[in-house]
């Protein structure tokens, strides 16, 4: 009956249109709707096992199996705790799905005969996008309930590995049976193929912890294993769109991404017994990014200490400062809190509409709260932050008293307040920011009082990323030289502080000409130049033959010497030689250059000449209104004039790029947000 029902479900032309996880959720709705209409005398149990159907019987031999002994009362209260919520839990093992993965360890098989880990990455990434849309058809892909398949032989199995862990592990006397069965006991992490995976993770792990003897840290052990992992080899993989691979998959092929790092770190917690989780965010708040995954692990009193493969080591502190807004956790059993539990017949947004995640920002940041005034006639309202390109909702809160409460809120965010209906944004308000001082500010456009807008890029910069650019350009010099040697050649200028990636212009004093002009990283630097141009009089580009050190990457294209020449900022030359990378041109006879102008590696987010830009702001109804349209210049700034002040704006470039952000304006500056 109720397969039937899923099944017609996804027959429908308006579902084949959802992709895999809006089905998941939409299962999900029937099936908590199923379960609700029991009466409230019937247990949770009960109604699981009503839901089995022909597979209760598998159910019912694990009760069985730890009712034969005392010694496993425990035991059969976990086995309790796992049929109750195994009701909502689905994964995607059909032989699409199979087929997918096969095609991912052929390639990744592939991959490994690469000589060059970027460009193994590349194809990796090229590749996998391929088979992403050819292969995996989400119309072929079916949801098969874990309670109608699950065996008793694989989770008395999951049960007992459990329990051996926690018994056997120092620090488990300080872990209470309720956390074990939310944090160590359950099977699987969200909607991957059901398979046994705790012993080979163990097997692989376990040695790593044997020489802590004693010490009962949980963080302690979770940094041995951090360390181990991350010597690890991975193959780098955008976001999958698919459901979650697995254990087996990852532990034999290691597929790198944040949310498959994240699987990873929590099958091995799992496996050896150490208290933990997976928290993300459903949407970076201030990138065009979506989720965004990272584990926690808990020391023996029960905090949390959040770590990130590769990115930050458990109880460390990141370096790389990434904005949550909201952070939510990752959980196995239906949360009573989340709106489809709460709501299961409203309309929900995409974001938002799975039940089994929790709100924990209050384990990140206290005491950022904020009502705002909202109409008794809706039930909901929600706080939105911008994606790039439109915004999305992160958070709710109901409706009382003529306004929503939110709590624990991050600051310096933007965040647009609004309702939810027919898919739609309907904003009640300004959008706003909470400074560190709890207070909030209001971007309300004053069309009065008006100011001129110096602009020079159209997306915040990555400071983590271009100041790594920008290092590289220390100590560089721009040479001259009549010998292809370079020999007796003469220093034109060195370079020391490139600031900002964008464009930078020298002129040259000198009677001297050159047949031979280059640019010299220092050592280790790999030259990393993207643009270089040679001007005569009155600004003539000067051309020639390109000339340089050997490309580390061979022919490849987008890091050859020739990209510095191409006119893409965002193609570089990365040297093979890391004593001497450089780059230069040859132009055939002495020439006489008055300027040199040069790009170094960039995000090509700054002001580019010839494109076609376009500057909005926001409204309180939620509409972007234009204030013109200018073209990039070559001195990469555009100013508008007479704009509304005190309002959020968005500059959009219509010639090409991805990557637009919201800002605001002040003291003569752009402040993203």
């Amino acid at each position: 009956m109720k397969i039937k029902i899923v099944n017609e479900m996804l027959k429908n032309d308006c579902v084949q249109k959802m992709d895999i996880l809006c089905v998941v959720f939409t299962c999900l709705s029937f099936f908590i709707s199923f379960s609700c209409s029991f009466n409230a005398k019937d247990t949770k149990l009960d109604n699981a096992f009503s839901l089995a159907g022909k597979n209760r019987e598998e159910l019912e031999k694990v009760l069985l199996h730890y009712q034969q002994n005392d010694n496993d009362s425990l035991k059969y209260k976990a086995a309790c705790f796992l049929i109750e919520n195994i009701a909502y839990h689905y994964s995607y093992e059909n032989e699409v799905f199979e087929e997918y993965k096969n095609s991912l360890k052929q390639i990744i098989c592939l991959a490994d005969t690469l000589k060059y880990k970027t460009m193994m990455d590349n194809f990796l990434k090229d590749t996998i996008a391929h088979i992403n849309q050819v292969q995996f058809s989400k119309k072929k892909s079916k949801p098969i309930c874990d309670l109608e398949t699950i065996s008793a032989e694989y989770l008395i199995a999951n049960i007992d590995h459990a329990f051996m862990v926690w018994e056997k592990q120092p620090w488990g006397k300080h872990i209470s049976f309720d956390l074990f069965c939310h944090e160590i006991l359950p099977y699987r992490i969200v909607d991957e193929p059901i398979e046994e995976w705790r012993q080979a993770y163990y097997d692989y792990f376990q040695p790593v912890l044997d020489s802590l003897l004693t010490d009962d840290s949980p963080i302690t052990a979770c940094q041995l294993v951090y360390d181990t992992i991350v010597k690890m080899k991975w193959h780098f993989i955008p976001d999958l769109p698919v459901p979650h691979l697995g254990g087996k998959i990852l532990l034999d092929y290691r597929l790198e991404n944040c949310r498959e790092y994240s699987d990873f770190a929590l099958y091995v917690m799992r496996a050896l017994g150490i208290c933990g989780g997976v928290d993300l965010l459903i949407q970076n708040p201030d990138y065009n990014f979506t989720y965004h995954y990272w584990n926690y692990v808990r020391d023996i009193t029960g905090q949390i200490k959040e770590f990130e493969l590769y990115a930050m080591r458990p109880d460390s502190v990141r370096e790389d400062v990434r904005m949550k807004g909201v952070v939510y956790r990752q959980n196995f059993c239906i949360q009573k809190e989340s709106l489809r539990f709460l709501y299961p017949d409203k309309d929900i947004p995409p974001t938002l509409v799975t039940p089994f995640l929790s709100n924990v920002s209050d384990d990140y940041f206290k005491g950022y709260d904020i009502n705002i005034p909202a109409s008794k006639i809706e039930e909901l309202l929600y706080l939105y932050v911008f994606d790039n390109k439109e915004w999305r909702p992160i958070i709710w809160s109901d409706i009382k008293k003529g306004g929503a409460n939110f709590h624990s809120l991050e600051p310096g965010i933007a965040f647009f307040p609004g309702h939810y209906e027919g898919g739609k944004f309907e904003p009640v308000s300004d959008p706003f920011i909470l400074a560190k001082d709890k207070s909030a500010k209001f971007f309300t456009p004053d069309t009065v009082k008006r100011v001129d807008l110096v602009l020079r890029r159209k997306f915040r910069k990555r400071s983590h990323l271009m100041d790594r650019y920008a290092k590289r350009t220390y100590q560089g010099q721009f040479e001259g030289a009549n010998r292809p040697d370079f020999k007796e050649g003469e220093s034109l200028f060195p370079v020391y502080n490139i600031e900002e990636p964008e464009y930078y212009e020298r002129e040259l004093a000198l009677d001297r000409k050159f047949r031979y002009i280059r640019y010299l990283s220092r050592d280790t630097l790999c030259c990393n130049m993207a643009e270089l141009e040679f001007l005569g009089i009155g600004d003539t580009l000067i051309d020639g033959d390109i000339i340089g050190s050997e490309c580390l990457f061979g022919e490849n294209t987008k890091y050859s010497n020739k990209t510095v020449f191409d006119r893409d900022p965002l193609t570089f030359f990365h040297a093979k030689d890391t004593t001497e990378g450089w780059v230069g041109m040859d132009f055939g006879s002495p020439q006489r250059i008055e300027k040199i102008r040069f790009l170094f590696r960039n995000d090509d987010n700054n002001i580019r000449e010839g494109d076609i830009y376009e500057l909005f702001y926001y409204t309180k109804d939620g509409y972007k209104k234009s204030l013109g349209k200018q073209t990039g210049n070559r001195e990469q700034c555009l100013t508008f004039r007479n704009c509304p002040s005190n309002a959020l704006y968005l500059l959009h470039d219509h010639t090409r790029g991805r990557e637009q952000r919201i800002f605001s304006y002040e003291d003569g500056k752009q402040i993203w947000w």
